[in-house]
């Protein structure tokens, strides 16, 4: 269920068109993280979010049945079992970019904010153990300084994944932390600039995943470390001109 990873290695792996294919549904495997099912788990329809769900839909196959392969051998007449087209941090192919345009073209544009910030500050309120990777006076004054210059923040979460893509899509400059949040940078338009700022896990470089991301999609990028208030200052101020 982890937002980017359906989005980069799951989502990009429909990319055959519509139209061109006629599957009876889809067939994904289980995760290879947690327990075992047992060895009597048939195949079953997976527990999918509502985020999962409209993706499904926007890349134009959310009208067909889905099933995950548990442990049990599964038996069908025809199976068509598309190439991969990205490998996460290191490249994605035109097959993957194909998919994010043709889900970023199923969401109606909508005048939004040209410059968006999102935001991370509640999602690291609530994180715990590893996944704490900031702290809420540096996301504070991060928050404080890009609204100074100009930028809208959002808190992505609490948005449908429809309204998450129409925003970048509308957006001509997209900054947030290092993390999945800023993947949605695969929806906005070729050229759109985006500045990632680092998080305690990166210093000094942007996440691999994001970079694969943005050189994919065409976009301009910064990047600034976690921490340096003045280093984004100077970054925010550049864009000004």
């Amino acid at each position: 269920k982890h937002f980017g990873h359906f989005l980069l290695e799951v989502i990009t792996s429909l990319w055959p068109e519509p139209g061109t294919v006629q599957p009876h549904g889809l067939l994904f495997h289980r995760s290879f993280r947690g327990g075992l099912p047992k060895n009597t788990d048939a195949p079953a329809p997976p527990a999918l979010s509502s985020w999962q769900r409209d993706m499904l839909s926007f890349a134009g196959y959310g009208d067909l049945p889905v099933l995950t392969v548990q442990r049990r051998r599964t038996r069908v007449e025809e199976l068509t079992v598309p190439s991969r087209p990205l490998s996460l941090r290191q490249w994605a192919q035109p097959e993957a970019t194909a998919v994010w345009h043709r889900m970023a073209a199923a969401v109606p544009p909508t005048e939004g904010p040209q410059r968006v910030f999102l935001s991370r500050s509640a999602f690291n309120a609530s994180a715990t153990g590893w996944h704490v990777r900031s702290s809420p006076d540096w996301d504070e004054r991060v928050e404080r300084e890009v609204v100074r210059h100009g930028f809208t923040v959002v808190t992505p979460e609490v948005l449908s994944i429809a309204e998450q893509i129409a925003l970048v899509r509308s957006a001509s400059v997209l900054a947030g932390a290092s993390g999945s949040a800023l993947h949605l940078s695969a929806f906005a338009e070729p050229g759109t600039r985006v500045l990632e700022i680092g998080d305690r896990r990166s210093h000094g470089a942007a996440q691999p995943s994001q970079q694969m991301v943005d050189a994919a999609r065409g976009h301009l990028t910064a990047f600034v470390d976690h921490g340096d208030l003045a280093g984004l200052t100077a970054v925010l101020t550049s864009l000004e001109g």
